[in-house]
């Protein structure tokens, strides 16, 4: 991979690199990278190139649907969004996609894990990676912003299987970070 001037490195590798590699080799991550480093491309390219879906839970809906727009601009459709105020013929689209295996990278607003549906069609797919966008809101408001992020441990219940996590964000101190790994059940993150 290139490295671009303006990413951070450590131990002589991109950071974004790091993650990917980690990520790649099933491992959990908490991934700390300043805003505009490229967090999404930590989990956008291993999710473009495995088969499978990658979970992506982010609190912030503007996010996701820019970043789905901007990957369709790119000409990539295996790409979606559920997310609360969304019709429900385009959250049933992304679910139909999702079963036929054409929605590889689904952006899901916390909240959404209640649905019946969408909990239905995660039971019937093969989720490879689960990422927590944003994930010092986990720490910060997870029991009173947005608490279904603390349920999001549960969902490997309902898979039957705990696919690798990574938790990513631009803002945790030390004690913000232990906080993220026990919340969300990271196991041995690589940091």
């Amino acid at each position: 991979m290139a490295t671009h001037p303006e990413f951070r490195e450590i131990a002589g590798l991109p950071a974004q690199e790091m993650v990917i590699r980690h990520l790649l080799a099933g491992e959990d991550v908490l991934g700390v990278l300043p805003t505009g480093a490229g967090k999404s491309l930590t989990f956008q390219l291993p999710a473009l190139l495995r088969q499978g879906v990658t979970l992506v839970f982010s609190p912030l809906i503007a996010l996701m649907k820019d970043q789905v727009a901007a990957l369709n601009e790119r000409g990539i459709e295996i790409v979606g969004a559920i997310y609360s105020g969304q019709s429900a013929s385009e959250r049933d689209d992304v679910l139909e996609r999702m079963r036929r295996k054409r929605a590889r990278l689904v952006y899901i607003s916390p909240e959404r894990l209640r649905d019946p549906q969408l909990l239905t069609t995660l039971a019937e797919t093969r989720v490879i990676q689960v990422v927590v966008d944003e994930a010092h809101c986990v720490y910060m408001w997870g029991s009173s912003f947005r608490p279904d992020f603390l349920y999001l441990p549960r969902l490997f219940d309902l898979l039957g299987y705990r696919p690798p996590l990574a938790a990513l964000t631009a803002t945790a101190t030390p004690a913000m970070q232990t906080a993220i790994i026990e919340a969300l059940t990271l196991r041995q993150p690589a940091r």
